[in-house]
């Protein structure tokens, strides 16, 4: 009987800070950033915020790298993703200052598009 070789499992690790590695469990919140009938930019720039959230949370198996994340979703802003700017101001990073509130409003507003576009 030959015998069938699994993948090996990747862990998790903290690369560029000395905080603490994110558990193993998912978020108990996520950002829908549905790309169902956007404008390729638009599309590209939520598809690297999604891919800035995995380096900066360590989601989809990968390795926890902050800065790389951080500088992802940054550019992801800037790109035009509404979401990537939400969680901009929610950190204050890149111009954006510090603002909670805006922040909110911003992620309310990409909510409800989002649960529109899913009932049509």
């Amino acid at each position: 009987h030959q015998q069938e070789q699994l993948p090996e499992r990747s862990h998790r690790s903290n690369t560029d800070d000395n905080t603490s590695t994110v558990s193993s469990q998912r978020n108990e919140w996520s950002i829908n950033t549905s790309t169902k009938n956007l404008p390729a930019t638009k599309q590209e720039a939520d598809v690297q915020f999604q891919e800035g959230w995995d380096h900066l949370m360590g989601d989809h198996y990968k390795i926890i790298n902050r800065k790389l994340g951080q500088s992802l979703i940054v550019e992801a802003m800037e790109k035009g993703s509404k979401v990537a700017e939400g969680f901009c101001r929610f950190r204050g990073w890149g111009d954006c200052e510090l603002d909670h509130d805006h922040a909110f409003g911003i992620f309310a507003s990409e909510s409800s598009k989002s649960s529109h576009d899913s009932c049509s």
